[in-house]
């Protein structure tokens, strides 16, 4: 079975992080997951980080393969990121959709 190449932006590893969200994906030998400098710089520039946990943060990451800015993406990736960002922009309006029309479930 041919590798799986994901390509992750910081909201899929904030989740990964937190609640282990695509572990099942992210931790999967068969699989390269592949982040941005962006998103490196966005996650060690959170305020209040400890330097254990942006030691953490570099450890984790460090599992995962850094794609510079100028290279091309592979042909193969999948974006598991957008659905999880559709998904939290659905579970955000619904919320703000009871609570505006004063329905509450």
């Amino acid at each position: 079975m041919a590798a799986v190449q994901i390509l992750v932006d910081t909201d899929v590893l904030i989740d990964y992080f937190n609640a282990g969200d695509h572990s099942q994906r992210l931790d999967s030998p068969g699989n390269r997951v592949y982040y941005s400098i962006v998103t490196q710089q966005e996650l060690l520039a959170k305020r209040g980080l400890s330097a254990a946990e942006r030691r953490a943060i570099r450890i984790a990451l460090g599992r995962f393969r850094l794609v510079p800015l100028s290279a091309p993406l592979p042909t193969a990736t999948r974006f598991c990121a957008a659905s999880t960002r559709a998904s939290r922009r659905r579970t955000r309006w619904s919320q703000r959709r009871r609570s505006s029309s004063g329905f509450h479930s």
